[in-house]
């Protein structure tokens, strides 16, 4: 029988602290800086308890918005805009989406993920915005994916 893997969100101080003492992943959300008070949260819990925070894996669960030049990206953000049926300006709601998205061209993408991997993210749970077209996912799989490798 194959073992069990306990993963856990460590959102919350309580939960890394249930993290570091059970769990073999743990999911992570936010901006890479928000990640990185999260990650220190983990370490220390498992300074507490004598663990190698190495030996939990860390991942994270993201929004990807993916086109093959700035031009079409930014095209296809306003077609977002609209039908989204946003109030305020363009400008303004693309801010809020990038900062909450991996968002731009493939060579934008791989630096934004980057960020993630330097902090210790090994692994990423990603849905794209341009469903049900598969041209996002197609094109982070040929442009982005082999070079976080």
């Amino acid at each position: 029988m194959p073992a069990s893997t306990l993963r856990a969100g460590s959102e919350a101080t309580a939960r890394a602290r249930l993290v570091a003492r059970h769990a073999d992943r743990s999911n992570f959300s936010g901006t890479p800086e928000n990640v990185r008070q999260k990650i220190q949260i983990l370490e220390k819990h498992c300074d507490e308890i004598g663990r190698d925070p190495t030996s939990i894996e860390k991942t994270s669960n993201m929004a990807v918005a993916i086109a093959p030049t700035r031009r079409e990206y930014l095209e296809d953000m306003r077609e977002r805009f609209r039908a989204d049926g946003a109030h305020g300006g363009f400008e303004g709601w693309l801010a809020k989406m990038e900062a909450s998205y991996i968002a731009g061209t493939p060579e934008e993408c791989v630096d934004q993920l980057r960020a993630y991997t330097e902090l210790g993210v090994s692994n990423f749970i990603i849905r794209f915005g341009d469903i049900p077209s598969l041209e996002g996912l197609r094109l982070f799989a040929k442009e982005v994916a082999p070079r976080l490798t």
